[in-house]
């Protein structure tokens, strides 16, 4: 009888978990296509999309903050705008009223339901939670950090990952909703550092928080693709191969002068395999053409891209067109694994 009753809490469990990650997975596909809308300028389509996607799933900060914005500067839709200023407010925001301020054509109506909002929403995640993983970002930022190893760097980094680790087995759930929407950075800062050293064990841990839905996927694929370069870098070979991790690291991605660049990965299969298998429903050329419309548009809504310095801002232009005559002759050659975009001068 007990094994029996085993068995069915073995398949309650198990059932549980597949419905769980099937539910993220179709979160991380409808957020793909409300941003994906936003490019196109749909924005009924986009909030359609994210209507779906947090049906499936309470959205990660980033995503709303992402929905709120685009209503903000594009819908004008109040319903939504007050509707998800309020969970920013309750996860730990602040100054939306004052950020808002800064469109060209605001709204006073919606600027002083903004500033009400600010007053009286109750952040609703847990201060002492927040408060220790502060701790540990502070813990990481109070000593200067070098690639590779060394026993002093290796023994402060330990102890920080050490930490972390004493949170996740105290608390059941660590999100934007329990440790604020800044939590993420919080621990990515440090697992930053940490993974310079060569050690893997930190993205085992934030692999299975994505799958859950509780970290948000992009710092994880980072944080990854940092740590296969840097093993690549560290095998000091004249030989060097790319990584194919998820398509995040900054060598594809990257702004010099007024130009921005991408080149897309060896093998942009695996790198799209690698990404489902994550429940990323984003390939990396839908990852392309978001931070281009960015740039282009001056919206910065997902990712911010790596700047580039060579010098001042003479050695930065020449240096941007020396790389931009490499790619035209590549096209010619009908090698298009490099592109390039000018960026338009704002004011």
């Amino acid at each position: 009888m007990k094994r029996v009753l085993l068995y069915i809490l073995v398949f309650i469990f198990t059932t549980r978990v597949m419905s769980q990650s099937t539910h993220v997975k179709k979160y991380y596909y409808w957020i793909n296509q409300a941003e994906l809308a936003i490019c196109d300028s749909d924005y009924a389509k986009a909030n359609n999309c994210y209507e779906k996607a947090f049906h499936y799933h309470k959205p990660l900060g980033r995503h709303l903050s992402t929905a709120y914005l685009m209503n903000v500067v594009f819908t004008g839709d109040t319903a939504r705008i007050y509707d998800f200023a309020l969970q920013l407010l309750q996860c730990g925001d602040e100054d939306l009223a004052k950020r808002y301020t800064r469109l060209s054509s605001y709204d006073t109506n919606i600027y002083n339901r903004l500033l009400m909002l600010e007053r009286t929403a109750t952040p609703a995640f847990d201060t002492s939670l927040h408060y220790n993983l502060e701790v540990i970002l502070n813990r990481d930022q109070a000593y200067s950090h070098t690639w590779g190893s060394n026993p002093a760097e290796d023994s402060l980094n330990h102890a920080t990952i050490k930490a972390i680790y004493a949170l996740y087995s105290n608390y059941e759930t660590i999100d934007d909703y329990t440790a604020g929407l800044r939590f993420a950075y919080y621990l990515y800062t440090p697992g930053l550092h940490y993974v310079h050293s060569g050690i893997h064990d930190l993205q085992d841990l934030l692999r299975e928080e994505v799958i859950k839905g509780n970290f948000p996927a992009d710092l994880y694929m980072t944080l990854e693709d940092t740590y296969l370069w840097g093993q690549e870098y560290m095998r000091e070979s004249d030989q060097t191969t790319d990584p194919n991790g998820y398509g995040m690291n900054e060598n594809y991605l990257y702004r010099l002068s007024d130009y921005l660049f991408v080149t897309y990965p060896e093998n942009v299969k695996m790198v799209n395999r690698n990404r489902r298998k994550l429940g990323v429903a984003e390939t990396f050329d839908d990852l392309v053409k978001k931070v281009v419309w960015q740039q282009l548009a001056g919206q910065v809504y997902w990712t911010t891209v790596s700047i580039e310095r060579w010098g001042g801002k003479d050695d930065d232009r020449r240096q941007a067109q020396e790389q931009i005559q490499e790619i035209e002759k590549e096209h010619a050659l009908g090698d298009f694994h490099r592109q390039y975009y000018l960026i338009p001068t704002r004011e």
